[in-house]
């Protein structure tokens, strides 16, 4: 059994910056544009669908309900229920990232946006905000509405049943269903689906408003759930409505595919990276392992391999090819496509960073792009010029530290010098870096 799922297009609230939580904002035009492309997505894809669920907010009905046009599913029923709604972002409803650090200080909102089960200050039940208020939950007990407030551990408590009791059954009937929804009621979903742990659940990947996502299930004999196999974008290309999709075809002769390294064991310790060769953690092969599997069903063949020198992006680059039978491409490995030298922080941890040098101090390295960290010095084991891997490499380009902007500085003149002029004829390159040289 396979089940489509939508992530609602971008809100006026989102152009806006504002943490929307249960807020009824419309779509933006931006936002249309993105249903619209998912539906033309599924449409080349000729998927039909028996229903679709949603939530009681009109972003996501509005989703669902254009994708379903365009997708020529027009007459298929669409179930609205507030079980799928977004998480309540209490006090933070209706305010922006700056007003809401404003009145409640950075720490506590990011506590509260990167906690699993942390609540956010909860709206009182006489504010406006509180869903008591809105006629469209008029027929719930309120003891079932949020408290004025959710983390995600409570948005599972709401969404997981509702996909027992009203969406599986119809999936175990044999219905083609589509679920459109938000970026945490589907998060939501997808831990319990996918089992992952309580602490990993925010870290789980959402994918584009225009990218439709499949998850195909095997259903038990009994029972209330499905057992969960894979999950894959249709990585459909982005149609533009306004060009003819056969013109755009027949243009289209070469492709690059980007790929982020998996998780290395430094990234699951919580280190920061930086250029430390750290290798591959079992969850990480089996994330490259996943994308290779995912190349194959597509039926993509690559022609050459672009990756930096660190193990933890070459082997993802191997296992990759390895899995979607593309093992005798050509790697090449290149520095320059290395991530942002981390300078001092290279090797710790943020609490040992923020013990060294100050919360203050590292939030502003790490969320700048033109401000690089302290960078440590050529006597210092953590300078890329006392790595053998550099040898070649003359002493003066090499970095101690980096800011996003210098990073660019390199990655880009390799992407015009040595990637882009092999795009010529018929070619799939493969590009498998890291998060800021991407």
């Amino acid at each position: 059994a396979k089940v489509v799922f939508i992530r609602h297009g971008e809100s006026q609230g989102n152009a806006k910056n504002v943490y929307t939580g249960w807020d009824d904002t419309p779509l933006s035009i931006k936002g249309e544009q993105e249903a619209e492309e998912a539906g033309l997505c599924l449409k080349a894809k000729g998927l039909k669908f028996d229903i679709c669920f949603t939530s009681a907010l009109q972003r996501a009905t509005k989703t669902a309900e254009r994708v379903l046009k365009v997708s020529g599913n027009n007459s298929v029923p669409v179930d609205k229920s507030w079980k799928l709604n977004a998480r309540h972002s209490g006090g933070l409803q209706g305010l922006t990232q700056a007003e809401a650090v404003e009145r409640y200080g950075e720490s506590k909102v990011t506590l509260w946006r990167s906690s699993y089960d942390i609540l956010p200050a909860c709206v009182e039940r006489s504010d406006p905000r509180h869903p008591v208020h809105d006629p469209k939950y008029a027929g719930v007990a309120p003891e079932l509405l949020p408290p004025g407030g959710e983390s995600l551990a409570c948005t599972v408590k709401r969404v997981v049943p509702h996909w027992k009791e009203k969406i599986v059954p119809r999936i175990r009937a044999g219905d083609s269903v589509m679920v459109a929804a938000h970026k945490n009621s589907l998060r939501a979903l997808w831990k319990h689906l996918e089992n992952v742990p309580d602490e990993d659940a925010l870290d789980i990947k959402m994918m584009p408003a225009s990218a439709p996502l499949v998850i195909e299930f095997q259903i038990p004999p009994v029972g209330d759930d499905l057992i969960f196999l894979r999950k894959y974008s249709l990585n459909a290309p982005t149609f533009n409505p306004k060009v003819r999709i056969d013109s755009l075809s027949n243009s289209v002769t070469n492709k690059v595919f980007f790929l982020r390294h998996s998780e290395s064991l430094g990234n699951a310790k919580g280190i920061y990276g930086g250029w430390e060769d750290a290798a591959l953690s079992m969850k990480g092969e089996q994330q490259a392992v996943q994308a290779g599997l995912l190349l194959k069903q597509q039926g993509v063949t690559i022609t050459h391999v672009f990756t930096s020198v660190l193990q933890r992006a070459v082997r993802t680059a191997e296992l990759v090819c390895g899995a979607s039978d593309n093992e005798d491409v050509p790697i090449t490995r290149a520095w320059q496509l290395n991530p942002g030298h981390s300078g001092v922080l290279q090797g710790l941890t943020e609490v040992e960073a923020f013990e060294m040098y100050g919360e203050e101090k590292v939030k502003h390295w790490r969320s700048s792009d033109d401000v690089k960290p302290e960078s440590v010095d050529l006597k210092d084991p953590r300078h890329p010029a006392n790595d053998k891997l550099y040898a070649e490499v003359p002493v003066e380009e090499l970095p101690g530290g980096e800011s996003l902007h210098m990073t660019a500085a390199r990655v880009w003149p390799y992407w015009t010098n040595n990637i882009a002029p092999m795009l010529t004829g018929e070619q799939n390159i493969l590009v498998v870096a890291h998060r800021d040289s991407l």
